[in-house]
């Protein structure tokens, strides 16, 4: 191909279009017949990975390491992600060994790892671990701390682990599932991968290999050259927070900017790489330049922050950029020898050009200005059909495409007939050009090659490119185990009323030894309540709120707040279900679609979602009964809830009913009216918008053309919630976040759905619990998938430090874009607005919280919507309503006093358009617990779009949880908390149904002569202690105490004696609630039963089975059953559950 002298030149690959330089630098690879391996720089991390996909596609046996960058700003105090982290370290130990044997690779990497030093690959050795190997155990746990691994309870995450009793959980990035070791002393027993999600074992094998997670090892050695480099660089003065957390062992966030402070020297990849060359875009030259540039700036801003600033303070200080990163002079050397530049151009603009030698890649550019044009659907279509025709006996034809199945639909029915569309993964699936491939493992355009056509489906329909997220399932997994009940949270005893769980506790009582929750009461009055009474628990609060009053035991007033509570929950499960009769007895117009109705969805701009087609069909569906509909939609912010609501709209207007939409703010009451206004131009609908500042004369002239009919569509905010407005003939009321309404605007409603249809909407849904208690009496859409084209906002948890916050926002000033800064407390307001001014002095800003007067806030947010400021420093108070598109950055601080639900909504202020949005969870560097840290870090895993209903069903505690069925509600949730309430609700209105619930109020009693319990050697950590009694207290059924019992063999191994007791004696509770036995108590003897409330529902069953067993059973005073032992060699709770199976079985037959 070339000859010796020319393969030594810089080479040019010409006229290549843009999408498709990857296949040109693969023909290039694949020509090329010496060693000589490639070095393909691209612009991001996205990049990688899609030119990764796309040369695997064409040749699976071409060997590729793809090195991200790291995915954070230069100098970042919080570091790059755990996957990030994870790719590096597989790529890094595969490029070693490619290097060891000679073998020709592509290493596809970016600009920001090119500008950066990398160390010897050497170090990183992977340890194979076999069975039957002897392994001291404590060394392992040091060893993998060392190398990088973090100490968790459960593992979910990569480059964790978890260690109990003799087994040890560990997440390696080389493998897809976490791995499972169990030791038999210091020897090596078996080895499994098992299922983060449940735990349970997936396959068992032989051997391992463990990799390291970090790129800095915390050896002896790394960390004697971290202490003399570190005094080197800042000449530390007294005590310095980095410096000692390091020496210690600690490994802190953000540590990889350290990492020439590890090593004794790093080099150019080049350097590292043998035979190499360069393979970069004409820009890539530029884009270094800026990098640099970024990399300087960072520095210098750095460098000359004040380090006793609050802000600065603990915060790492900043390397010189030549210690980790390359200078100018290195990288143009790099740039300037031995390179393979690309060019989309005939005639590149390259400097020295006639010294290049050229490679034909024999990629051209198809015509497809007919294809990606504003061209019309139908044109489209033939234009298609046109170049498939003309080229299918040529080339196969392979269409790629991110969704295949439509892609294919679409193909189908529009081309020549062919024997087949098929669907591949790569080229080997390619046989003959009879058949249309399709593909979404690559994206080149629409070109022509040697061999094959390539249509891009996505670029001609102008399909955007949509990333999944993996974590969504790992994110649910990550709730369950931060949300169960914890040491310090404030629960609800049924018996005794609100207390705290102080602490799990060992008792022994005549040589039984049990655990039991202990429970503080006022006055340090203390209960213990066994673990398997656990039931008879729940959650108050999880907060550490001093303000919640504790109960007196004894005292009569937690029986009677619970009365009270009950009482009242009659009442509003009669009153719950008077209301579904009534209504679905009441008339309600029928109002059904017209052919007016398809003209005005046909202005709609964007397509709908499946979940948004689902809903409008729900509501059609309700309109058309005839009975008044009330329907709760539920999606995130800006996922079509409001399109959904004037669709409705129109349907009501057009049959002749008039409408109300409720907003909760001034500010989004007027944005509605511009959007009705704008949806409705071609309409002859006359709407109006009503609030408290409306002059006397306008708003009676509102009121008198909503009295006499002229106004169709009135829109406002509580203000439209009063008896003076009269209606002519309303037909339906919209309700736009429907969970800021108060009580007596609810009440209001309620009078008025009686003869009116009811559409809701929230992005924050109620509870769980609640919606169960709510089933059949409302009914509820959720969106779950975003709208085409709409991105995940960009969600990073870290430090509050200057360069960060400086850096966000003005990036989104000079897109002229705004942002928010949200603190937690208005004290925290001024310190902010200091480091504002202090720091970003070149944006104009506003402050506004709640202690500001309704006028004024109205007014800052008017100008704020109106552009007037780049930046607004705000409480909690934006986080509801507002819709500003045009801001598309939050920051929020502190953070960590924030519940997750609340971050959730404050943070869907942004990303309202189709601009990528960013968010930054922020909080201080030290005095942040790791569950803490863990609860927002989930915030950065919910990056996937349609999560808040998830997060918020798991957050939802005391604060906001109150106001959703009446009046008199929120105070009764507050005596007896929200779960509590919820369960009785649910509990009464199944009663009121005559449908069977459980009863709660009473839990079996089971005294047994065996201890039961979770010993601290099989389950060493409280919280996961805590989460498996939770869990096996919330067992109905048999079968679901088998699966625990499977799980606990699992993850923990064998059980022991007291385990298999406890086991035994829940599986007994379940028994003995089905049949009203309130006690089993076991003697010498045999087994004493009594029975709740003294009664036995089946009494006749009961006394034909003790004639039966006359010789083992028998009544004795107080109406106590005695029953012998069924076998003396059979262990006491095994007997038990054989007699009250053979009690069961004899009631259930007869």
């Amino acid at each position: 191909m070339f000859s010796a002298d020319e393969l030594h030149k810089n080479i040019c690959i010409k006229g290549a279009p843009r999408s498709s330089q990857t296949l040109a630098l693969l023909q290039y690879h694949n020509n090329n017949n010496n060693n000589e391996n490639l070095i393909y720089i691209v612009n991001s991390n996205d990049e990688v990975n899609q030119c990764y996909s796309s040369i695997k596609f064409i040749n699976k046996t071409v060997k590729v390491v793809k090195l991200s960058e790291w995915d954070c700003p230069f100098y970042d105090n919080f570091g790059p992600s755990r996957s990030i982290k994870a790719s590096r370290i597989n790529n890094i130990i595969k490029l070693k060994k490619y290097i060891k044997n000679n073998y020709k690779f592509i290493l596809i990497t970016t600009i920001n790892s090119l500008l950066q030093r990398i160390q010897d690959f050497e170090i990183y050795k992977e340890r194979k671990v076999e069975i039957g190997e002897n392994v001291i155990y404590s060394d392992l746990i040091e060893y993998i701390e060392k190398i990088g691994y973090e100490k968790v309870d459960n593992v979910i995450e990569v480059g964790t682990y978890a260690n109990r009793g003799g087994i040890v959980d560990i997440f390696s990035p080389n493998y897809n599932y976490p791995i499972r070791l169990d030791f038999f002393g210091d020897r090596i027993d078996s080895i499994r991968y098992f299922d983060f999600q449940n735990q349970k074992t997936i396959k068992s094998v032989k051997t391992i290999n463990i990799y390291p997670f970090s790129e800095i090892y915390f050896f002896e050695d790394n960390i004697n050259n971290f202490r003399r480099s570190y005094i080197h660089n800042f000449k530390r003065k007294g005590k310095d927070y980095i410096y000692e957390s390091v020496t210690s062992g600690l490994r802190l966030n953000g540590l990889e900017q350290y990492l020439p402070l590890f090593f004794e020297k790093l080099d150019a990849i080049t350097s590292i790489v043998p035979n190499s060359r360069i393979a970069i875009s004409e820009t890539a030259t530029f884009e270094a330049d800026l990098a640099m540039k970024s990399i300087s700036e960072v520095y210098a801003y750095k460098s000359n922050l004040n380090e006793s600033d609050e802000f600065v303070k603990d915060m790492m200080k900043p390397l010189n950029p030549h210690e980790l990163y390359l200078s100018t002079s290195e990288l143009n050397k790099i740039l300037k020898n031995k390179i393979l530049v690309l060019s989309t151009s005939q005639n590149p603009n390259i400097n020295n050009i006639e010294n290049y030698v050229f490679f034909d890649a024999s990629i051209d550019s198809i015509d497809d200005s007919d294809l990606v044009g504003n061209v019309g659907i139908e044109k489209k279509q033939k234009n298609i059909v046109s170049i498939i025709s003309r080229y299918r006996k040529k080339f196969p034809i392979l269409i790629t495409a991110q969704n295949t199945k439509n892609a294919a639909s679409y193909i189908t029915n529009v081309a020549p007939k062919f024997d087949e569309v098929k669907i591949i993964d790569n080229q080997d699936g390619i046989n003959g050009n009879s058949n249309i491939y399709i593909t979404n493992k690559i994206e080149v355009g629409n070109i022509i090659t040697n061999d094959f056509l390539y249509l891009s489906y996505d670029k001609i329909f102008n399909i955007k490119s949509n990333v999944k997220n993996q974590n969504k399932k790992k994110s649910i997994n990550y709730l369950k185990e931060i949300t169960s009940l914890n040491v310090g949270d404030f629960i609800v005893h049924r018996d005794y009323g609100i207390g705290k769980f102080e602490s799990l506790k060992k008792i022994t009582t005549n040589s039984v030894t049990y655990d039991c929750l202990e429970l503080k009461y006022r006055g340090d009055d203390k209960v213990h309540l066994p673990v398997e009474n656990i039931d008879l628990l729940s959650l108050y609060s999880h907060s550490n709120n001093d303000s919640i009053e504790l109960d007196k035991l004894g005292a009569a007033s937690w029986q009677y707040r619970k009365a009270k509570a009950k009482d009242r929950i009659k009442e509003i499960a009669f009153e719950l279900i008077n209301l579904e009769a009534k209504r679905k007895m009441s008339a309600a117009p029928i109002i059904t679609p017209d052919s007016r109705y398809n003209e005005f969805i046909s202005h709609f701009p964007y397509s709908e979602t499946t979940d948004q087609e689902k809903a409008e069909n729900d509501i059609i569906d309700d309109l058309k009964k005839g009975t008044p509909m009330d329907r709760l939609i539920c999606g995130d912010v800006g996922f079509g809830k409001t399109e959904l609501s004037l669709r409705a709209a129109f349907l009501t207007a057009s049959s002749g009913y008039q409408v109300i939409v409720l907003a909760p703010t001034t500010l989004l009451a007027r944005q509605h009216f511009e959007n009705f206004n704008d949806r409705f131009k071609k309409f002859s609908v006359n709407i109006d918008c009503l609030s408290r500042f409306d002059s006397k004369r306008r708003r009676n002239e509102i009121l008198e053309n909503t009295h006499n009919g002229k106004t169709d569509i009135i829109i406002g905010t509580h203000a439209l919630l009063s008896d003076e407005i009269k209606f002519k003939n309303l037909g339906l009321i919209v309700i736009d976040e429907e969970q800021n309404f108060g009580v007596k605007q609810k009440e209001y409603l309620k009078r008025h759905s009686l003869r009116a249809h009811v559409l809701s909407m929230s992005a924050t849904p109620i509870p769980r619990s609640l919606q169960l208690s709510l089933h059949g009496i409302r009914d509820m859409s959720l969106i779950f998938s975003p709208p085409e084209g709409r991105l995940p906002i960009r969600t990073t948890v870290n430090y509050f430090e200057p360069s960060l916050v400086r850096g966000a926002i003005l990036k989104e000033k000079e897109r002229n874009g705004q942002s928010f800064i949200i603190c937690p407390k208005i004290k925290d307001i001024s310190k902010i607005e200091d480091f504002v001014k202090k720091n970003i002095p070149e944006v104009q800003y506003v402050i506004a919280h709640g202690k500001l007067k309704n006028d004024e806030i109205r007014r800052i947010m008017d100008d704020f919507y109106e552009n007037k400021y780049d930046l607004i420093i705000a409480t909690s108070i934006v986080q509801s309503g507002l819709d500003i598109p045009n801001a598309n950055t939050i920051i929020i601080t502190n953070s960590h006093n924030f519940g997750l639900s609340q971050i959730y909504q404050i943070r869907g202020r942004v990303g309202r358009s189709k601009i990528q949005s960013s968010a930054y969870i922020t909080l201080p560097r030290r005095n942040i617990t790791k569950n803490a840290l863990a609860r927002l870090q989930i915030l950065q895993n919910l990056d996937s779009l349609g999560m808040g209903f998830i997060l918020a069903s798991h957050d939802l505690d005391i604060r906001g949880a109150g106001n959703l069925l009446g009046s008199k509600q929120s105070g009764h949730i507050k005596d007896v908390g929200i779960e509590l309430f919820n369960t009785m609700l649910e509990d009464e209105i199944n009663n009121i149904k005559n449908k069977p619930s459980e009863e709660k109020d009473w839990s079996p009693i089971i005294k047994t002569n065996n201890s039961y319990y979770i010993p601290e050697d099989y389950i060493n950590d409280i919280k996961a202690r805590m989460s498996i009694y939770r869990r096996l207290s919330e067992s109905r059924q048999q079968n679901e105490l088998d699966e625990m019992k499977d799980e606990l063999i699992d993850r923990f191994g064998m059980l022991p004696k007291e385990v298999s007791e406890l086991l035994m004696i829940l599986s007994l509770k379940l028994k003995c609630k089905n049949l009203n036995i309130s006690k089993v108590e076991f003697s010498k003897a045999g087994v004493n039963i009594s029975f709740n409330e003294k009664r036995f529902a089946e009494q006749d069953n009961l006394f034909a089975w003790i004639a039966k067993n006359h010789s083992f059973a028998q009544i004795k005073k107080n109406n106590l059953l005695f029953v012998k032992c069924f076998d003396k060699e059979t262990p006491m709770s095994e007997s038990a559950i054989d007699i009250i199976d053979s009690l069961g079985k004899f009631i259930t037959h007869h």
